[in-house]
């Protein structure tokens, strides 16, 4: 059995219209086919496009969208059997930290 880390981070704080304030991400370049590309986020029937390889100011609910996103990949064992999950992210990003002023 593996153990799992559970890590809760506090709830972001609200702005003045009630929702979290926007998150600054750099979503990497990678080898992958479409690698290069425009990735596209959608909640509840709204999309966006963020550019890779650019620091990009996007709205909260799709950084969630971004941060949840992950692959079940399985190993092929020299059996012919599959090998335990393990989830990866199919993105690279990360947040780019805010200098208050």
């Amino acid at each position: 059995m593996t153990a799992q880390l559970v890590v809760e981070k506090p709830a972001p704080e609200l702005g003045e219209d009630g929702e979290p304030p926007p998150v600054i991400v750099h979503i990497g370049i990678t080898d992958k086919p479409g690698g290069d590309q425009d990735v596209q986020l959608s909640v509840n029937g709204r999309a966006c496009l963020v550019r890779r390889g650019e620091d990009v100011e996007i709205p909260y609910m799709y950084y969630e969208v971004l941060k949840n996103a992950v692959e079940v990949h399985r190993d092929a064992l020299p059996d012919g059997g599959l090998g335990p999950e393990r989830k990866v992210f199919p993105i690279p990003f990360h947040v780019v930290p805010q200098v208050a002023v």
